[in-house]
């Protein structure tokens, strides 16, 4: 008998383990059976994981498992010993007498994996109670929020499907879309962009990015009004630049449209603005709008919270403002390497809820160097606009992201205080659905919102003018 594993009381089948392998080497089908089902890793003992791996190995390479050529396999890498010897081998042979019950103790072998799973994590998140200091609770509690959500999602494994089980739930999708203004996900609210990029879809991580003062969080909380307050979906929008009270004046002025700078002074506002201000408050109340604005957040922290309001509330939009100013777990790691784990996280962050996250980032300067080369009058110049690799601090923004808008205004001419044109325009520099393209918007600085135009080229229209339309 081989040596097994540390801690032995946990839960494990030998004779199921035993029985699988059997049938491995007995029948090529249970091969293909069991990979669909187990790796190494759901073993209990190590020979097993060894046996597993060889036989593994060789079915990839299309050579045919048997006693013999296990053997000889394991023997030429000094592994024979450490199985048991040869006569191990027999012993699993022994143990099978039909492979017809292969997918039976597979199913055994992986529940006894996750019962032992279950267990080695609740001993480490017993552990992390003892943590001890300023700060250890909170980083206690993501730790082993991340060890059970990992456990609840490692082993999900994909299916193949029929190509008739497809068909027919493509043909849904297509129908569902049909009926949603070619829509599949959430809509952003701007029409030409959804029609362009067929809304936000689930497990998209969707960038915008601007420079500073462009309006990238205007064209945020649009998108986040028009989901959580036009269509009631229930979205959560994290600001690390703003409070809660600036954000939530800008949402009521573009909701009201009462001036945005009244807010600034109350005494400005007169009887038609409290009575729009009363309207707004009405339309909005019940509206699932969760906004969040913490003085700093890490990784693990969003994880965190994204995964509790996907629970609590069922979020079907995350809105972050922004990648630059998430905090790092480590403040010595190069920059480049932090964004680049930020990014990748996020993007598996949104597999992991099936949501669409829309994340802003800020642009370098060089559209800016280019400009003044440009014709400032010029909002289509071509050498003023924004790219997609100017994307500050990282190639792996562009490189994870499904969707990248790039949100462009033409500095004014003559301009020292960064005052940039009211037209704008939302360049699709990526899309992993679909084509690229150029929605064009004009900015309501009044009530710090983006409306829909047409091409400056082509004759403008102004949108309805209903509450809270985008």
């Amino acid at each position: 008998m081989p040596r097994q594993n540390n801690l032995e009381n946990l839960p494990h089948d030998l004779e199921a383990e035993k029985s699988v392998l059997g049938a491995m080497l007995v029948s090529a089908d249970a091969v293909a059976e069991v990979v669909e089902i187990l790796n190494s890793k759901h073993f209990f003992v190590a020979a097993h994981q060894i046996i597993f791996t060889q036989i593994y190995s060789q079915s990839a390479k299309n050579i045919t498992s048997d006693p013999i050529s296990l053997i000889d396999t394991l023997r030429k890498q000094d592994l024979i010993e450490q199985i048991g010897g040869e006569v191990y081998v027999t012993e699993l042979l022994d143990s099978v007498s039909t492979t017809a019950n292969v997918l039976y103790w597979a199913n055994i072998v992986h529940e006894k994996y996750i019962q032992r799973k279950l267990i080695v994590s609740g001993l480490r998140i017993a552990q992390l109670g003892h943590l001890e200091g300023a700060g250890d609770a909170d980083e206690a509690l993501n730790l082993a929020q991340d060890a059970l959500f990992s456990l609840a999602n490692e082993d999900q494994r994909s299916e193949f499907e029929e190509l008739s089980f497809g068909v027919n739930k493509l043909l849904k999708d297509l129908d569902a879309m049909k009926h949603n203004d070619n829509v599949l996900g959430v809509r952003s609210g701007f029409k030409s962009l959804d029609e362009k990029i067929h809304g936000f879809a689930n497990g998209q991580m969707i960038v915008i990015g601007a420079r500073p003062g462009v309006g990238k969080t205007a064209v945020a909380l649009d998108i986040a009004r028009n989901v959580a307050i036009a269509d009631k979906e229930p979205t959560y929008f994290i600001s690390l630049e703003m409070s809660n009270e600036e954000l939530y004046s800008r949402i009521l002025s573009a909701e009201s449209k009462v001036r945005h700078t009244k807010f600034l002074r109350p005494s400005s506002l007169g009887p038609n603005d409290w009575q729009a201000l009363k309207v707004a408050q009405d339309r909005i109340k019940d509206s699932p709008l969760y906004v969040e604005a913490p003085a700093g957040i890490t990784i693990p922290e969003l994880r965190s919270k994204a995964r509790q309001m996907k629970n609590k509330k069922g979020i079907k939009l995350l809105v972050i403002d922004y990648l630059g100013l998430i905090t790092a777990m480590d403040p010595s790691q190069p920059r480049v390497q932090v964004i680049t784990e930020f990014t990748r996280s996020i993007k598996i962050l949104s597999k992991e809820l099936d949501i669409p996250i829309v994340l802003l980032s800020q642009l370098n300067r060089e559209s800016e160097k280019r400009a003044a080369f440009a014709s400032r009058s010029d909002l289509g110049s071509d050498r003023s606009a924004p790219r997609m690799s100017e994307l500050r601090e990282s190639g792996s923004i562009e490189q994870d992201a499904d969707v990248v808008l790039l949100l462009h205004r033409a500095s004014l001419p003559g301009s020292e205080d960064d005052s940039y044109s009211a037209d704008a325009k939302l360049i699709i520099a990526k899309n992993r659905r679909g084509a690229q393209g150029t929605v064009f918007l004009r900015f309501d600085g009044d009530h710090v919102r983006f409306l829909p135009t047409m091409n400056p080229n082509q004759q403008e229209y102004s949108p309805p003018n209903i509450p809270g339309a985008i």
